[in-house]
């Protein structure tokens, strides 16, 4: 009876680390099952339960807490049983380098312990394998021509090796001075014959690719051409396209001849889609030729390309499919069917449903407004002024924020009003957190306000509910933003644009393609695409608010969306994401349909806060279908 128990358990947990995937995490019951696998006690179920917990701290994401159940399982198993755990050590010492980014638990610490433990696990197994333990463990202490070394010298009889050398390579080549390890690169590979070897020479190639995008970008060497491209493509096929189209970097950065060699790789990629049409290939197909000039300038060319990736997945009937549909239907303005496909989509996927599709609406109406029309809000503190910049927040984020916006502005040369809507149980409270944070500051306001939903979505979107009150109470001129953002340059002479003369309303909108720089990256030109997903049209980080006749109109119409998406979210969904970047976009469309609203996009002006710099920033031609045109 108790065999039986114990059985049905750990073949549970197979079964729920297997279907355990981003898309669809089982997280809760992953958990749960933790819990009950570690109360089995007994000699007989020792293996079996190291493995079953070395499974659930894999699924969970916790290598350091897999590695020594994982040697357990090695050590006391039988024969089938020690074979599994040896076999996952390998793969248990690529995870430790590769996955930390993806939530991977470890300590630094930790890691030469770890590989200590797999190379006991390894060793039991084969010569190859205790090979490839160590050669992560030459990655993860950041030796890795050394690590290249010793990967190349298992391809003759480690199949693992052709991945472990990409993965390598890759390394090497997105260090800053990769230009100077290339030859050294070229030179180890010559022993390999890559010509055997498809994949990994379009892998690698793809690397060394991206290398010379990287010194082209920063006139530091000749970069790749069409020409090139092509030559590589008729020489490699489908695995040379499939392997650029990885290179996200030759899509981003400004290159001379760069449009010319983006369009190959998508012509190279779209032809492999066609062979082997699949919904990840479609997708991917979607996204690399939205990072080209090509796609937002010629509707002769993304027409036609949406018609066909729509007609790769005619036949899938996944979350992720409705997903690809969503985008395909909103590129083409059928508004109704976009939102039908995306509600499909967070039906079926819970990965999905923490993205803008949860709070996607078209058709809402004041019904859904109703639970949001009586707000209790204070403003008797405020002295109205000309301009000022606001943002809003619970005392959380006021308390955790406030300071760091106030300075960054100063420090700027910025003296303009900074205003700060405080979200708290009472007035009494917002009012003692601000003079305990800011008072004294000079040229400093608040508001509050008692929540109708103490949640973080209603916190999101308070300063779009309340876009009427700041005009009546704040500022002629207002700009709405985010409390944890940074300014970057002075705010004084953002609101002194001569952009907003003739202006009654301000978005910043991702409307067409835009060459611009980043504080983080100084020598470099980023290109900016408009965005696929209807969520990311409109950026929510910056509103410009103007108290002329158009305008007040215009901020009615932002709180009259903010509170109908807010209202049917909370009604319909469990989840809300990106709803005021949703909401923002469909106050775009109706002011727009309605006319007599001077809408300026923001981004011409060029941004006082936030990461990029629009210092000599550039606009390509042509633009977004739906929300293109200023």
């Amino acid at each position: 009876m108790l065999d039986n128990i114990v059985g049905d358990l750990f073949a549970r947990v197979d079964r729920l680390t297997g279907e355990h995937t981003k898309r669809n995490p089982r997280t809760a019951e992953i958990h749960s099952a933790r819990k009950q696998v570690m109360r089995v006690r007994g000699r007989t179920y020792q293996a079996g339960r190291a493995m079953a917990l070395t499974q659930l701290a894999i699924a969970e994401g916790d290598v350091t807490a897999a590695v020594p159940s994982l040697l357990a399982a090695a050590r006391t198993g039988n024969g089938a049983e020690r074979a599994r755990a040896i076999a996952l050590s390998g793969d248990l010492a690529r995870m430790i380098v590769t996955a930390p980014g993806r939530g991977i638990a470890r300590k630094q610490d930790d890691v030469p312990g770890l590989y200590q433990h797999l190379e006991k696990i390894a060793r039991l197994g084969s010569p190859d394998l205790a090979k490839r333990v160590r050669t992560y463990r030459l990655v993860a202490a950041n030796q890795l021509i050394a690590a290249l070394r010793l990967a190349i010298l298992r391809t003759e009889t480690d199949e693992n090796a052709a991945h472990d050398i990409v993965l390598i390579v890759g390394r090497l080549l997105s260090r800053k001075r990769a230009d100077a390890v290339v030859n050294r690169i070229n030179g180890m590979l010559e022993k390999l014959d890559l010509h055997e070897k498809p994949e990994l020479q379009s892998a690698i190639y793809r690397f060394v690719f991206d290398a010379r995008v990287r010194a082209a970008s920063r006139s530091a060497g000749a970069p790749p051409t069409a020409e090139e491209v092509t030559e590589f493509l008729e020489a490699n096929g489908h695995a040379g396209a499939r392997a650029l189209a990885q290179s996200k970097e030759t899509f981003t950065v400004a290159f001379d001849g760069c449009e010319a060699v983006k369009d190959r790789i998508v012509d190279g990629f779209r032809a492999f889609c066609r062979d082997t049409p699949t919904r990840a290939g479609a997708k991917h197909l979607l996204d690399i030729a939205s990072w080209t000039q090509r796609f937002w300038r010629d509707a002769a060319f993304r027409d036609p390309l949406l018609e066909e990736i729509a007609s790769m997945i005619a036949k899938e009937r996944g979350g992720a499919a409705d997903f690809l549909r969503g985008l395909v239907a909103f590129l083409q303005g059928r508004i109704a069917d976009a939102e039908a496909q995306f509600a499909g989509a967070v039906e079926k996927s819970a990965e999905l449903a923490k993205t803008g599709a949860s709070s996607f609406f078209a058709g809402l109406s004041e019904e859904d407004e109703a639970p949001l029309l009586r707000p209790d809000t204070d403003f008797t503190n405020v002295n109205r002024t000309d301009h000022a910049f606001v943002c809003c927040a619970d005392l959380k984020y006021f308390e955790r924020y406030a300071a760091n916006y106030l300075k960054s502005a100063r420090e700027k040369g910025g003296r303009i009003r900074l205003h700060f809507h405080i979200a708290a149980p009472t007035h009494r409270q917002a009012r003692q957190a601000f003079k305990r944070l800011l008072s004294g500051e000079r040229n400093v306001s608040f508001s509050s306000e008692v929540p109708i939903f103490p949640i973080p979505t209603y916190y999101a979107s308070m300063r779009f509910l309340r876009a009427p009150d700041f005009l009546t109470y704040v500022a002629d001129r207002v700009v709405l933003t985010d409390i944890d953002v940074l300014f970057r340059a002075n705010a004084n002479n953002f609101l002194k644009s001569p952009l907003f003369a003739e202006a009654d309303l301000g978005l910043r909108v991702y409307d067409k393609v835009r060459l611009l720089g980043c504080y983080g990256r100084p020598r470099d030109k980023f290109f900016r695409y408009p965005r696929l997903v209807p969520w990311g049209q409109v950026n929510a980080a910056a509103v410009l608010l103007l108290a002329t006749p158009a305008g007040r109109h215009a901020a009615e119409q932002i709180a009259r969306d903010m509170r109908r998406h807010l209202g049917r979210a909370l009604k319909d969904r469990n989840s809300a994401w990106w709803i005021d970047q949703n909401s923002l976009l469909a106050t775009l469309l109706t002011l727009r349909a309605e006319g007599g609203v001077r809408i300026v996009n923001l981004e011409d002006a060029g941004l006082p806060c936030g990461s990029f710099d629009y210092t000599g920033s550039e606009a390509m031609p042509g633009g977004h279908p739906l929300v293109g045109g200023f």
